[in-house]
């Protein structure tokens, strides 16, 4: 039941990605861009439980999406998407509710990062 935002500028890779979180039970809400996402999120940030986003997007980049949000909204788990190599994205300012999924990926892996990542936003919001 948990709804997550899906950002990705690839039109392929954001239909499978799609697809696999539905089958997974997941609540999708999809965007192209940066942009966009902050414009979906400003709508439904209430429903909204995690942030898919790609690290390098058209008009505005996923982190700098994050960042919009995160400084207009609050705190928000957040899971980047990216092909480039761990050594190049810098994520020494991000907040540890952020994590990484390396492209390509698998859909297994996929589906048990989102899941990790809801569970603990779920026990830090139980605990809180």
């Amino acid at each position: 039941t948990e709804t997550i935002l899906l950002a990705e500028d690839d039109s392929a890779l954001r239909e499978l990605t799609r697809r696999s979180l539905l089958k997974l039970g997941y609540r999708i809400l999809v965007a192209e861009d940066g942009e966009e996402a902050v414009r979906i999120y400003d709508t439904n940030r209430e429903q909204i439980d995690l942030l898919v986003l790609d690290w390098v997007m058209p008009k505005m980049s996923g982190l700098d999406a994050y960042r919009h949000i995160r400084a207009g909204f609050g705190d928000v788990t957040a899971m980047f998407v990216t092909g480039y190599s761990p050594q190049i994205v810098d994520s020494s300012d991000l907040p540890e509710k952020v994590t990484f999924l390396h492209k390509p990926y698998g859909l297994g892996d996929l589906g048990r990062k989102v899941r990790e990542l809801l569970d603990e936003t779920s026990i830090e919001r139980s605990n809180a």
